[in-house]
């Protein structure tokens, strides 16, 4: 089955019932689904991990610094002025993606109710070090789903069946399919949800987090009261 991540950006108040109506117009099976990724500040955002619970997928939460220097298609300036990064949607999909053994954006940032959800497509085979390049995946996958790429072959997910062609032809064993590594299925309880402690992030409050007014991803106050929604 494919598997995708989702990103996340919302304003502080996010209606859980937005996030929903959201995310169903940005993935057509929500069983597909197999983690979220947010900015850090929002980790504790009751409408996002209202949401994140009931699909008992991990969240992953970045800093701002690390999801800036992500290149997105849709980056905003005045947004990076809010929450110190110009995307969080679609940089924290495409992060989460490449934590989880690779991936690329499948649906852009799509804009809600004081909500934005991006959508990663994974890769549905992981190449290791192992690889010598050879070439012989390339030359068996059925589907030109392997394309050169420098160090090992590049995945096009879109086009990949998972057949395991590539797997049986490698003379180097560093072919492994998703299902088989179970890399990217961090399916967790939903009530440990609250629990998550990501150990790459400082959960300290940030100058930035204490401001007053009106802010979307960065700062506190009515959702959507004037600002940008990443």
């Amino acid at each position: 089955m494919t598997a995708v991540v989702v990103g996340l950006g919302s304003s502080r108040g996010v209606c859980a019932d937005a996030v929903r109506t959201t995310l169903r117009a940005a993935v057509n099976d929500l069983r597909e689904i197999v983690a979220f990724a947010t900015v850090d500040r929002r980790r504790d955002e009751p409408g996002l991990l209202a949401v994140v619970r009931e699909h008992g997928a991990a969240l992953r939460c970045y800093p701002p610094a690390e999801l800036d220097a992500v290149e997105v298609p849709r980056p905003s300036e005045a947004v990076r002025g809010y929450v110190g990064t110009r995307s969080v949607a679609e940089a924290a999909a495409l992060l989460a993606a490449r934590d989880l053994g690779g991936g690329s954006l499948l649906v852009p940032k799509l804009r809600g109710e004081h909500v934005t959800v991006a959508v990663a497509l994974l890769n549905p085979l992981t190449i290791s070090s192992a690889c010598t390049a050879c070439g012989a995946c390339l030359l068996t996958c059925p589907e030109h789903a392997l394309r050169p790429a420098p160090c090992r072959p590049a995945v096009v997910a879109s086009r990949c069946t998972s057949c395991g062609e590539c797997v049986e032809i490698c003379p180097a064993d560093a072919i492994t399919l998703r299902d088989e590594a179970g890399s990217c299925v961090d399916r967790i309880d939903p009530h440990q949800i609250g629990d998550l402690e990501d150990s790459r992030v400082d959960h300290s409050p940030s100058s930035s987090d204490q401001g007053s007014g009106g802010g979307t991803d960065g700062t506190f106050g009515t959702p959507g009261e004037g600002e940008p929604t990443a």
